[in-house]
């Protein structure tokens, strides 16, 4: 490589070289030469097709040279010292590398030029930390910048005029080409639009919600998504992120209370902390999930009210025992999964009395005397737990009653007269429906007294007639019981390999394998493992197995009364 004295005539700007000179850097540079004459040799390298050469570098000194010459101030002839570097191509990534380098950068490159060079730079296969290191600036920074070089050109002329600010461009950044165009047109047609970068960011995000605030899986979410490289990605369907979101929020209830709290689910309200304390060693008290209209959750365990820390004990507060000794099949007994079994174990009782005079005799009198656990009301039986969990064939016989019940209602004024004229079957028809419709498990505990109305009747019920295992079920069960429910139940799963996967990875995998082994689509040995599977929370009388048998106790008065069923 050596310098050369070149004419003027003979160098060209590289084809990839395009910086912004202001007017008053140009007139002080040509002063500069008309008075001391080139201080500073060019950089360049050989036209591909060796007609002359490019400048990579000193595009101001050859920019004021061609002008001083075509005034006649210089004459035309004029030379310049210029290294020739024949290493380079004059449209290759180095070449503009040397550019920034030697020329725009250290005189002050226009902020547009320079966004604009460094996503040149960057598609040439620079990586974005050489390019932080030739400008002096952190990676984020050079990520900004390229992602501003992609804004629309005239966008782009806005804020080099000065008439847009850096923020507005950032802004930008978040819309697409049509979005973009439109905000162009607007602006032309009235300078003042989208004046500030607020009004755009307002426009794209006032429906989307921060991706940073989801409990799910991102992969799981399919929907657009909002880049914005400042402020942070937020998606855009809000129906799908809820949809998600809310499964989630579930989830997290089950899990907070496997962990022994009792818990409750706060929407579009803040948690009360000044009505709250922490509760007192060895008591998990209460959790609270506060879900706030923009998506946010928080997350707060182990508070009791006020006052009442010193009043109470663990029995009180926990509402899930530890898995300590529970059989590898087992379910524990959280608040949701009682009331869950309370609701099924209900409906069950339901259908056994709405298809049996005598039972439904039998409990109404069961009733009268004050048995156990066998009141009935005026208005039908209100289920516990969430109407979304209330399916299967015990649920059907249930509505199959109440619409039997409702058709004599509709009689209105001669209903007393249907009444007194049903025959002997019709009217134990309609009483198995109207005792059966005000029966159920009122208890917020699982049901484990063996004499209790609802275990004497459907003692020996086989609940998988009525029910099945489904997600709606797996759902309310914290997900370390989901993980050793699928190691002993679904095939091909082990506990490594359950200890491994997501919590709806579970709920899908164990709702998957029932719902084979009802087909029958599984192996004989695992058809029969599943389909006669039913956690000890479900059965009459629940029974959580630990691996010892509870002894038996013998009938007492009601059973005699109720006889052998």
């Amino acid at each position: 490589m050596t310098i050369h004295a070149t004419p003027v005539r003979d160098l060209s700007i590289a084809p990839n070289i395009r910086p912004a000179i202001t007017p008053a850097a140009l007139e002080t540079m040509k002063a500069s030469i008309l008075q001391e004459g080139v201080l500073q040799n060019l950089i360049a390298v050989p036209m591909a097709n060796g007609t002359g050469l490019a400048v990579i570098a000193g595009i101001t000194r050859l920019t004021a040279l061609q002008q001083l010459i075509a005034s006649g101030a210089l004459p035309a002839d004029t030379t310049v010292p210029v290294l020739v570097r024949a290493d380079i191509d004059a449209n290759g990534v180095d070449a503009l590398a040397i550019a920034l380098s030697e020329n725009l950068v250290r005189t002050g490159m226009d902020f547009v030029d320079e966004c604009a060079a460094m996503l040149a730079l960057a598609k040439g296969g620079k990586s974005e930390a050489d390019i932080a290191a030739l400008f002096g600036y952190k990676p984020r920074t050079v990520r900004e910048r390229m992602l501003i070089a992609q804004v629309r050109p005239e966008a782009l002329d806005l804020v080099r005029a000065g008439t847009r600010s850096l923020d507005w461009a950032r802004a930008l950044t978040l819309a697409d080409a049509t979005f973009q165009a439109r905000v162009l047109d607007d602006i032309t047609a009235n300078p003042q639009a989208w004046r500030e970068a607020e009004d755009i960011r307002t426009h794209l995000t006032r429906a989307t919600i921060p991706t940073a605030y989801a409990l799910f899986e991102a992969s799981a979410y399919t929907g657009p998504i909002v880049s914005d490289f400042f402020e942070g990605d937020r998606f855009a369907d809000a129906g799908q992120f809820w949809d998600l979101q809310n499964e989630a929020i579930e989830g997290r209830v089950a899990d907070l209370e496997g962990e022994g709290y009792r818990v409750e689910v706060l929407r579009g309200e803040p948690f009360a902390d000044w009505q709250y304390e922490d509760a007192p060693q060895g008591v998990a008290g209460n959790a609270f999930i506060e879900v706030m209209a923009n998506g946010a959750v928080r997350v707060i365990t182990g508070k009791v009210p006020l006052q009442a820390a010193a009043h109470v004990g663990a029995d009180a507060l926990d509402v899930a025992p530890p898995d300590a000794g529970i059989a590898p099949w087992e379910v524990r007994a959280t608040g949701r999964v009682v009331d869950y079994a309370n609701a099924h174990k209900s409906a069950i009782l339901q259908a056994r009395l709405a298809g049996d005079f005598e039972a439904a005799l039998r409990y109404a009198t069961l009733a009268m005397l004050g048995a156990h656990n066998a009141a009935f009301t005026v208005q039908p039986f209100a289920f516990p737990g969430a109407p979304g969990v209330r399916t299967g064939a015990a649920f059907d016989a249930v509505t199959a009653a109440s619409l039997e019940e409702a058709a004599v209602r509709e009689a209105g004024p001669e209903a007393l007269a249907l009444v007194v004229g049903m025959d002997r079957p019709a009217l134990e028809r309609l009483f198995a429906s109207l005792v059966a419709r005000r029966a159920g498990l009122r208890r917020a505990q699982p049901d484990t007294h063996p004499q209790s109305a609802a275990n004497l009747l459907c003692g020996g019920v086989d609940v998988r007639a009525y029910w099945t295992p489904d997600a709606a079920f797996f759902g309310l069960i914290p997900t370390p019981d989901l993980r050793r429910l699928a190691a002993h139940l679904v095939p091909d799963i082990d506990a490594p390999k359950a200890a491994l996967m997501a919590r709806q990875g579970l709920i899908k995998s164990l709702d998957a394998a029932f719902a084979g082994a009802k087909d029958n689509t599984l192996d004989r040995a695992a058809c029969a493992r599943l389909n006669t599977w039913v956690p000890g929370i479900l059965s009459f009388p629940a029974h959580i197995a630990t691996g010892e048998e509870e002894a038996t106790t013998a009938l007492d008065a009601e059973s005699a009364l109720f006889g052998a069923f």
